[in-house]
Formats: C-alpha cells, sequence, structure tokens
C-alpha cells in the first residue's frame, strides 16, 4: 500500500490541514538538523522542473501588495533600532568613526537632499547622467569640509556627531562628479618635498615647480648636511690626480 493517510475500511482520505497551526521550537529545530547537509540530485531537479512546465504560479497576473511609503521619522526609527549591537552584524565596534558617519541614515538623507536640490548635476562642470550613460555623483561637505567640522567640534563618538547640527546643513553641501570631487581640496592628496643638506628655499631649483603645483617644501631633513654629491665628487676627482 502507497504511503498516506487512510481510515479504519483501507479507503484514502484528505491528509489534516495545519491552517493555522505552528511547529513547535523544538520540532523546527529537529526537522532543521534532520534537512541539514542534504542535497537534491540532479534529476530530481529536472523532475521538479517538468513538472511545474505548464502550470501558472499562484501570484499569476495578480498586483499583489504594495508596502505604503514610509516617512522619513519611520525609516529613522528602523535604522536606529538596526543600529550598533542591536544589529546582528555587530562585531564590537571596530567600524572607524568616519565610515559610521557615512553609512549612517542621517548621512545617507542628507546626501539625497543634495543630490535633489541640485537636480542631480555636478555643480562644477555640469555633467549628469542620461540614458546610456550613468554619472557616479558624489556628495561634497562645502565651503566646510567634513574633516573639519568633525575637528573644530571635537567630535569623538557617533552620537556626537548625530547631535552636530552642522553635519547635515544642506547649505553646507554641493553636488560633485567623481572626477571634480578628486580635484577639490577636500580630496586632494598632499605632495611633500623633502631636502636635506644644506639647502634652502633661495638656492633649490626646484622651488618654481613646488610653488606652482602646490607642493609643501620641507628642508633639513636628516638633521643637516652629513654628505654631498659635489663632495664626492671632488673628491674622486683629487684621488685621480694623485695616481
Amino acid at each position: 500500500m502507497p504511503r498516506g493517510f487512510y481510515n479504519k475500511t483501507g479507503l484514502p482520505i484528505k491528509p489534516p490541514s495545519w491552517k493555522g497551526k505552528k511547529h513547535t521550537e523544538e520540532t523546527r529545530k529537529k526537522i532543521g538538523k534532520a534537512h541539514k547537509g542534504k542535497l537534491v540530485l540532479e534529476e530530481t531537479r529536472v523532475k521538479m522542473s517538468k513538472a511545474k512546465q505548464g502550470k501558472k504560479p499562484w501570484n499569476y497576473k495578480l498586483k499583489g501588495y504594495k508596502m505604503p511609503p514610509c516617512s522619513i521619522e519611520k525609516r529613522r526609527k528602523i535604522g536606529e533600532a538596526q543600529m550598533g549591537e542591536k544589529n546582528h552584524n555587530w562585531k564590537g565596534g571596530v567600524k572607524p568613526l568616519r565610515e559610521k558617519i557615512r553609512n549612517c541614515f542621517e548621512y545617507r538623507l542628507w546626501r539625497s537632499n543634495i543630490f535633489r536640490r541640485d537636480n542631480f548635476t555636478c555643480v562644477l562642470c555640469g555633467v549628469k547622467s542620461r540614458k546610456g550613460k550613468a554619472i557616479y555623483l558624489e556628495a561634497d561637505h562645502y565651503p566646510k569640509s567634513f574633516v573639519k567640522i568633525l575637528e573644530e567640534n571635537n567630535i569623538k563618538t557617533f552620537q556626537d556627531a548625530l547631535n552636530r547640527e552642522e553635519l547635515w546643513n544642506i547649505n553646507n553641501g554641493r553636488t560633485l562628479c567623481k572626477n571634480c570631487h578628486n580635484k577639490t581640496k577636500t580630496k586632494k592628496i598632499e605632495f611633500i618635498f623633502a631636502k636635506g643638506g644644506d639647502r634652502t628655499l633661495a638656492n633649490i631649483p626646484e622651488k618654481e615647480v613646488c610653488e606652482r603645483l602646490g607642493i609643501k617644501m620641507i628642508f633639513n631633513v636628516g638633521g643637516g648636511k652629513v654628505q654631498s654629491s659635489s663632495w664626492l665628487i671632488s673628491k674622486c676627482i683629487n684621488e685621480k690626480n694623485k695616481q
């Protein structure tokens, strides 16, 4: 006799309904443990696929249920409910403060407001995304930079950042494309020209180039003159003449 539900006379009957019922936590763990590591054979996968061919899914032509748009306050509450130790990915607070700020809801909201105000257009070169060509945009703290705000207000914790209104002021921000943002001072890499020996700002040939390119110059590196190329050349010439 095939597997199934039968009455006392041996006739097949409809299995009992599980509608409204739930497995206990212990039963769910047993079921999960029993299925752990099991793999579905390729032959079984093919059979399951063929059995569903030509059949319409249960949600065919259904509009479905759409969640109503969340308000800003509700989105903020959802973010706070999953923040820090409450999040399943919490690793003990190892993420740097600046990264935490840039990944928080308040920062994303500030960035979104900046983009909308500037019509998703770079304020320096005027480029924007269009059909067939996407432009990567970034929000830049300007005229006061992100780092300067943190330093001036002595922001050391994430809560300090949330309470500092200056960080979230859209009047201190602008939309830039990635290329323009890389050229700004707020994201510019500082280059330093280090010079040892007895050279000074008055007698180095590199002065003009450094000033034109905005390269910082540092002198007396190494604590004073130890050796000189001119000394070495003179020493070699003198030794050669003696021979």
